[in-house]
């Protein structure tokens, strides 16, 4: 979607101030199938539609939101997936998406898969890299899914300080993926680097994130630790 976005259209026929002069003329310049009518008077009304055009060859996008906090240095980062429907096209329901409690948990559900049981911890045993606190994330008994497609799913976390800045973890997050055939129920534990072992008395949220391969199968966790 970013991609797409991103296009660059020229538009000729237009002074600096955005109004047109003589014939309106356009060209996509990738090739990507944007078409704008002519009659438009302004560079800006031109590339919201240009905007539209793009959002009817899409079937998802991500709106992202950042809000700052004016009398200090906080500030909220939201992610918001959205699935753009078709008139006559199912769309997806709410009752689709569960939330989930744990130790800690700031926020979090899944989409599609049910989790039975979420168990938070923070584990400083992992000889991995040996002076790293992990986040420890017991998913047990999820149900709509398989332990091929856990696997072949894509794993995200993010580390944030008590400020919400990011934090860049050059260490790998770890899993372990069980399941058994008979009760078609898997288990999924997640490993999260997060901070020196020797760094007590500071909280940190780490987010962790898991999207099937088809994209429609969601687990988004939040914890404060």
């Amino acid at each position: 979607m970013a991609q797409r976005v991103q296009r660059q259209v020229q538009l000729a026929g237009g002074d600096l101030g955005g109004r047109r002069r003589g014939r309106d003329q356009h060209r996509d310049l990738d090739g990507g199938g944007v078409t704008l009518t002519a009659g438009k008077e302004t560079v800006s009304e031109r590339f919201a539609e240009a905007r539209q055009e793009m959002l009817k060859s899409e079937t998802a996008c991500m709106i992202l939101v950042r809000l700052y906090d004016i009398k200090g240095k906080n500030q909220l980062r939201v992610e918001m997936p959205v699935i753009i429907a078709k008139p006559g096209e199912q769309m997806l329901l709410s009752k689709t998406v569960n939330l989930l409690n744990g130790d800690g948990v700031v926020s979090a559900g899944s989409a599609i898969v049910k989790i039975r049981q979420l168990d938070v911890t923070t584990d400083t045993s992992i000889r991995v890299s040996p002076k790293m606190a992990y986040l420890s994330l017991d998913m047990k008994s999820i149900e709509g899914t398989s332990m091929t497609e856990l696997l072949s799913g894509k794993e995200s976390f993010w580390v944030y300080d008590n400020n919400l800045a990011e934090i860049k973890i050059p260490d790998k997050q770890l899993k372990q993926v069980k399941g058994s055939m008979e009760d078609n129920l898997a288990d999924y534990l997640s490993k999260i680097p997060f901070r020196l072992k020797s760094l007590t008395g500071k909280s940190f949220f780490i987010r962790f994130r898991w999207v099937s391969t088809d994209r429609k199968k969601v687990i988004d966790i939040v914890v404060r630790r």
